[in-house]
């Protein structure tokens, strides 16, 4: 059965509690201060908190303030138990992270009813978070090794041909098999680029603006991107590299990971639009194509080393280019927004703040 802390300096209501909780079968820790109730909760890991707030030395605010600053305790829900039921106190305890209230003197019934919903809700959470952990252990466990292994095996068959039939092969096929060496070698170099800079990425928390003018977005790398996809005359491109609070470095990554996207995405013989406008306090930089799309879901489940559809359609990369996208615009303090329909038109927009 789950754990309850129950963190009270009133002897009576930790005897009432224990007692009730211990007769419906749950396994009860008990802390007569804030200061007691904290150490319990790091050593003990209950399920459930129950704390008073009017405590002496660590009162209840500061006890939920402290089990929240811990990985292994911050999901853990908490319920206040108090005599004060200002509306003041109940927003100071929700801004801090409390689940639930229950004001003395309280009932059997609403202690009970209020542990079995918090306990529920917090299983629920834990369920969809491990259902998403599980599906991005198994994405990466199929992606990462198909990614590197295509091009590797590339890379080895053709140079393996080469070694073993030089003589036998005309100029043509040389120069056939060292282009596909040669490009095989640039997609697992991307590969391995993109995956250290997403790393690198997850260690920030912020992003401060230097300006590195050595580094400066150009309309040629749009139309390097597209020619790779033989898309070059679908692309309608009208970037302006505006004084958008970023740097140069970030700038140029996000626009061709959004670009490389767009086209890469696009159906057959449809237009590809890229854009830019000033607008309010922010630079807003738009990627439109038309073709798969995505369904609301799908929006909502974009990240790192996630794919869909792949069983269906052939895809190349880890599925960094949107992440790495989302991680730079947030550093920055910027805007994210897909607008999509299935089977039709999906639009990326991004925003940076102004200088």
């Amino acid at each position: 059965m789950p754990k309850i802390l129950i963190i009270e300096d009133d002897f009576e209501v930790i005897e009432n509690l224990t007692e009730l909780l211990e007769l419906k079968g749950y396994e009860v820790v008990t802390a007569c201060n804030g200061k007691l109730g904290i150490e319990l909760a790091l050593s003990e890991l209950p399920d459930l908190v129950m704390s008073d707030i009017m405590m002496p030395e660590t009162n209840g605010f500061d006890v939920l303030r402290s089990i929240k600053s811990y990985p292994s305790t911050y999901a853990t829900p908490f319920i206040f138990l108090t005599a004060k039921a200002e509306d003041a106190d109940r927003r100071s305890g929700m801004e801090l992270g409390a689940d639930d209230y229950l004001i003395k003197p309280f009932s059997n019934e609403e202690v009970l009813k209020a542990i079995a919903a918090n306990l529920k809700k917090y299983q629920n959470i834990k369920q969809h978070y491990e259902t998403n952990l599980n599906e991005l252990r198994s994405s990466i466990a199929k992606s990462i090794p198909h990614e590197f292994r295509t091009p590797l095996n590339s890379i080895l068959g053709f140079s393996t041909l080469l070694l073993q039939s030089k003589d036998k092969l005309t100029p043509h096929d040389i120069d056939a098999m060292l282009t596909n060496i040669h490009e095989s070698g640039i997609r697992l170099q991307h590969l391995i680029e993109n995956y250290n800079f997403y790393v690198s990425l997850l260690e920030m928390k912020s992003c401060e603006y230097v300006k590195d003018g050595q580094e400066m977005f150009t309309s040629d790398q749009i139309s390097t991107i597209a020619r790779k996809y033989e898309r070059h005359c679908d692309v309608i491109e009208n970037i302006e590299h505006l004084n958008a609070k970023v740097s140069g470095k970030h700038f140029i990554k996000v626009i061709e990971e959004l670009a490389d996207n767009a086209i890469k995405f696009a159906a057959p013989n449809t237009k590809i639009e890229m854009s830019s406008q000033e607008k309010g306090k922010f630079l807003y930089y738009s990627f439109t194509n038309y073709g798969r799309g995505f369904t609301k879901e799908q929006i909502k489940q974009i990240g790192a080393f996630v794919q869909f559809e792949r069983k269906t359609f052939e895809q190349q990369g880890l599925g960094l280019g949107l992440a790495i996208v989302k991680k730079i615009v947030s550093l920055y303090g910027g805007k994210f927004d897909i607008k999509s329909q299935p089977e039709d038109k999906t639009t990326v927009t991004i925003a940076f703040p102004k200088l």
